[in-house]
Parts: structure tokens; C-alpha cells; sequence
């Protein structure tokens, strides 16, 4: 594996990333320990370097090891299986993230649906691997929505979650009120604010600056303060 390594780099010296590449995989001929930050460095190398096979077997010869794979372990393996359009290992890899309660965090979920193009097929395939989507899922699923300009899907999505009996919390909602409030919709975002009494939750501080920001940046100075008067800072 070293000598097609070898092969691959032709030792250009002016590519850092190879000099990872090489001394990685001698460290691994060589049984050398590693530590989870020199495991990260040299998966992040074969996937700035596209050699997605030599990241995957860094990263199982990682997990056979002592060192416990990181969370950017994680992230870093779900990209190289998305670039590599290996979706279904991508989803495996998450679920087993979570299998293993590693705390996730937004990058992996983001770049997880990103991949796949539509969220909608993701979470398909992870409810066919009795892997339910939860809260913080949902949470980039209606990111998802906003970027994209969607926000009636992103809207669905939050409807969705409630007849699913998954929490709801003002993170959510926020997501939503700042997409509509940097797009100028400041009605939608008053009626959006609204409703969140009708999901049992009471707007907290982030909601409630997200709507004056969009007040004030659209010069609605007296629509502003006839908000704060009527819904109060928490």
C-alpha cells in the first residue's frame, strides 16, 4: 500500500498533503500508535486528496485501535462517502455515530442532507435503517428549507415534528423567522412568532431580537415598537 502510495504522490514535495499521505500509512505498516489528532490529519488528507480508500481504511484501522473516532472523525468519513456518491455508507456511518452516542453536531447533519440532494430521500433511508431523524435533525432539515427559499416546506417540517410527537423548541422557529426576516417578509415572520404559543412554547430572547432586527432593518420603526410593546423580551 505504501509503494502505490509512493506511486500516487511521486513525492512532490510542494503538496503538503501528500507528505501526510506517506507518513500516514507508514505509521499504520509500521504499528505505530496514533493519537485522534494524527488519525484526523490523515483522513483530512486523503479526502483533500480524494483518495477516499485511503481514508476509509485509516479510519477502520482507527476504530480497531484504542482511539475512540472523534466527532470530526465522523464528519470527516460522511464527506468522504458523499464525494465518493457512496450515500448508503454515508448513512451508515452517521447511524453509527449515533449508535455510539457521539454528539453530532450540525455540520455532520447539514453535510449529510447536503449530499443527498433532497432531505426527504435521506430520512427514507434512514427510517429503512430504524434510524429515526431526531430533534437536531429536523433542526438542519428546516435550515435546509430556508436556504433554499422554501419556507412553507420548512414550515411542514415543523408541523410534521409536532404530529410525530418529536420536541419542538424556539431554535426552530428562529431558524425560520430569520429567513423570512433577512427576505424582507416581515408579516410572515409576525405570524410565524405568533403560532409558536400554539406549539406550547414561549418565544425566548433569540426569537424576539431576530424580529426587531428585522424591524429595524426595513425601516419599520413604529411596527418595531408596537411589537416590543405587545410581545415583551423574555
Amino acid at each position: 500500500m505504501l509503494y502505490e502510495l509512493q506511486k500516487m504522490g511521486k513525492f512532490q514535495e510542494h503538496h503538503l498533503f501528500l507528505v501526510a499521505c506517506l507518513f500516514s500509512m507508514q505509521s499504520l505498516e509500521e504499528n505505530l500508535e496514533l493519537d485522534t489528532v494524527a488519525y484526523n490529519t490523515f483522513i483530512k488528507s486523503m479526502l483533500e486528496a480524494s483518495k477516499f480508500n485511503f481514508a476509509s481504511s485509516i479510519f477502520e484501522r482507527m476504530c480497531s485501535s484504542s482511539v475512540a473516532p472523534s466527532i470530526q472523525a465522523y464528519n470527516m468519513m460522511i464527506s468522504v462517502y458523499g464525494q465518493d456518491k457512496k450515500l448508503d455508507r454515508a448513512v451508515e456511518m452517521f447511524n453509527k455515530a449515533r449508535s455510539l452516542d457521539v454528539p453530532l453536531d450540525e455540520k455532520a447533519y447539514m453535510n449529510l442532507i447536503g449530499y443527498y440532494g433532497k432531505a426527504e430521500k435521506l430520512f427514507l433511508d434512514m427510517q429503512r435503517q430504524d434510524c429515526l431523524p431526531d430533534s437536531f435533525m429536523y433542526l438542519s432539515l428546516v435550515q435546509a428549507y430556508t436556504e433554499s427559499l422554501n419556507y412553507s416546506k420548512a414550515e411542514e417540517t415543523i408541523h410534521a415534528m409536532q404530529s410525530k410527537g418529536i420536541p419542538l423548541s424556539c431554535a426552530h422557529f428562529n431558524v425560520i423567522l430569520s429567513a423570512l426576516t433577512k427576505a424582507g417578509l416581515i408579516d410572515e415572520a409576525n405570524r410565524v412568532y405568533e403560532e409558536l404559543s400554539t406549539f406550547g412554547l414561549i418565544p425566548d430572547l433569540i426569537c424576539h431580537r431576530t424580529m426587531m432586527r428585522g424591524y429595524l432593518k426595513y425601516g419599520c420603526v413604529e411596527e418595531g415598537i408596537n411589537f416590543s410593546k405587545a410581545y415583551p423580551s423574555q
